[in-house]
């Protein structure tokens, strides 16, 4: 049996996975106990993860920038949103443009606008690149407004120019928290100390020719996700496990 990287099953548990190799990582998931357990919990960091950005894809999406969506050619992108193949495409409801799994499928351009509303980040503030990117050197300790946002915010909040995602704790007893940067990059840091120490930054998928819109399934890179299945020990705090570990400085 061939090996099966970490990748590939990325691509295979986001339903990305070309046509052709879904078979042979089937066939190696029902022949080997070890890679059906990293498959779930894959699977399960994958859902944590999301759980942690979903205010994101809850805010509204502005009018100007919907009617932006709605002028973009019939050669707008195949997204991998899917949905039940069996759903009536003309009036789908609200539910159906969260990820679910099954196969993907061709978004019409009719649906554009209902697609682009995925993630927009930080729209109403200008851009302000080279800050934020300057807050996240990998192998460093993270400065600045990211700095803080690790200390103080829960997941899910904005504070300027940082959202934290997931928060958790590492096999080696260390707290860790995953950061989405106005810049454009996603990223990783763990406790180190009274210090934030920088894991991973990867950068986003390019946005829209607005500017603005990231497609809400393609927004966090893979590396992220595996940063965290390698560090991951049990379940992602919720809120409330979240005030404990701040209230008492991260120990």
């Amino acid at each position: 049996m061939d090996d099966i990287d970490q990748f590939t099953l990325q691509a295979y548990a986001d339903g990305a996975l070309a046509p052709d190799q879904v078979g042979r990582v089937e066939a190696a998931l029902a022949a080997d106990p070890q890679l059906a357990a990293a498959m779930r919990k894959l699977q399960r960091v994958n859902a944590q993860l999301r759980s942690g950005f979903a205010p994101v894809l809850d805010e509204p999406i502005p009018a100007r920038l919907l009617e932006a969506a709605r002028r973009r050619p019939p050669t707008t992108p195949q997204t991998s949103f899917r949905t039940d193949p069996a759903a009536p495409v003309s009036a789908p409801a609200p539910s159906a443009w969260r990820r679910q799994p099954g196969r993907r499928w061709a978004v019409p351009a009719s649906l554009a606008a209902a697609l682009l509303v995925g993630v927009w980040l930080w729209q109403r503030q200008p851009p302000q690149a080279a800050p934020s990117a300057a807050l996240a050197e990998q192998g460093h300790d993270a400065s600045g407004a990211l700095a803080l946002a690790l200390d103080h915010q829960l997941s899910g909040e904005r504070q300027g120019e940082v959202r934290i995602g997931l928060t958790f704790r590492a096999h080696d007893g260390r707290y860790c928290r995953s950061f989405l940067l106005e810049s454009g990059s996603a990223g990783l840091a763990c406790r180190l100390g009274q210090r934030w120490r920088v894991e991973l930054v990867s950068p986003l998928q390019h946005p829209a020719d607005e500017g603005e819109l990231r497609m809400a399934s393609s927004t966090l890179p893979a590396t992220l996700a595996h940063a965290i299945d390698a560090r991951i020990d049990g379940e992602a705090l919720d809120a409330d496990g979240e005030r404990v570990a701040r209230a008492q400085q991260w120990r």
